[in-house]
């Protein structure tokens, strides 16, 4: 492949890698980590709210309970002799409360069923898995899943771009003259005709963006390891994998400062 063809498709590749990555952390992963929100806020307390109500028409219904085994135990009982009259008003009085009690206990067991409902569905909204599409790849995925390979990813698309950085090396001719875009670095000095700014630029521009992908990919694998104990296994596997990218990285930061400056198909001719 050409080295303009190469170029082209590295700064695709890198331009949906860098838009695709920062979506993903500030849209996906700050959110997922930050104090919760004000929706979650008002979910929690509707959900304490609905605990403090069911507790209360509990409360209600023991007392109603109380007061119908009360009522029943003295309608259970003989009236003496002479008493029928003194007391059939009475029985007519705890009658009439029995018949509001149990009406007051149809009521609550209604409520209860309501609150029930209320608390299911936002308890299910709570749990309910979050799906997103990252852009330019339309590649649609669940938080959870997300959240577990992110650094795998990162790691990936990273070392796709220096795959792509190794291959416009060797087909570059050593006399081009062209501003190299940021992906390339750690790009050899005299590896191109370019002047010592353009080469700094590229440089500090490829290792700048790089060390800040690595950082904020390493930091999230701290927060998600403080959050996910039980998945310290995935969380070790992509710790070596972010500190083995940095040890290649290095390496080829120290291939290019040591390293011959000439790609292997140009001959250098030397004089008889």
């Amino acid at each position: 492949m050409k080295s303009d063809d190469l170029i082209s498709a590295g700064n695709t590749f890198a331009t949906t890698f860098f838009i695709s990555f920062i979506f993903v952390y500030f849209a996906i992963i700050e959110p997922h980590f930050a104090p919760k929100g004000l929706l979650e806020q008002h979910a929690d307390e509707a959900l304490h709210e609905i605990e403090d109500a069911k507790r209360q028409l509990k409360a209600q219904l023991a007392r109603i309970r109380l007061r119908h085994l009360h009522i029943g135990s003295k309608l259970d009982e003989s009236l003496p002799p002479g008493t029928l009259t003194a007391l059939s008003k009475s029985r007519a009085a705890d009658t009439a409360q029995l018949e509001r009690d149990e009406e007051a206990a149809q009521r609550i067991h209604e409520k209860m069923v309501q609150l029930d409902l209320a608390q299911q569905t936002m308890e299910k909204a709570k749990l309910e898995k979050k799906q997103y599409t990252i852009p330019l790849v339309n590649l649609p995925l669940y938080e959870d899943a997300l959240l577990k390979f992110f650094p795998i990813l990162v790691i990936g698309g990273l070392i796709r771009l220096l795959s792509y950085r190794r291959s416009l090396l060797r087909s570059i001719p050593p006399d081009a003259e062209k501003l190299l875009p940021p992906w390339v670095a750690p790009l050899p000095m005299g590896r191109i005709r370019l002047s010592f700014r353009g080469w700094m630029i590229v440089n500090v521009l490829g290792f700048s963006l790089s060390g800040i992908i690595v950082l904020m990919t390493l930091r999230f694998v701290f927060s998600y390891a403080r959050e996910n104990f039980s998945q310290l296994g995935l969380v070790a596997i992509d710790a070596l994998l972010i500190f083995g990218w940095i040890g290649g990285y290095v390496f080829f930061i120290v291939s290019a400062i040591f390293g011959r400056t000439v790609p292997p198909q140009v001959d250098i001719l030397e004089p008889e």
